[in-house]
């Protein structure tokens, strides 16, 4: 966005980032707007996803070590980056 008035900041896109509890990347999800996460209501936590409705799903998968939480963590950045990530669009 080059251009935004006062209170228009949630019109932009943005990513929901799934953290584990060291911090490494273990989702990647892009939105179109930011304020549509604050529309989607409750985020639901299940023993194999974390989903919030209209807007991401990913699944909850551990990393078995330090070394494939780092390599996951580099993968989903470069998904990310790429534009190969699952988008709030996906579920429209």
């Amino acid at each position: 966005m080059f251009f935004a008035l006062p209170g228009s900041g949630g019109d932009g896109p943005g990513w929901i980032v799934l953290r584990d509890q060291f911090g490494a990347i273990r989702g990647v999800s892009s939105l179109g707007w930011a304020k549509g996460y604050a529309d989607g209501g409750e985020t639901e936590w299940t023993q194999t996803e974390v989903r919030r409705l209209l807007v991401v799903e990913l699944p909850l998968v551990p990393a078995p070590n330090a070394f494939m939480r780092w390599l996951d963590d580099r993968f989903w950045r470069l998904r990310a980056w790429l534009g190969l990530t699952t988008s709030d669009e996906d579920f429209r």
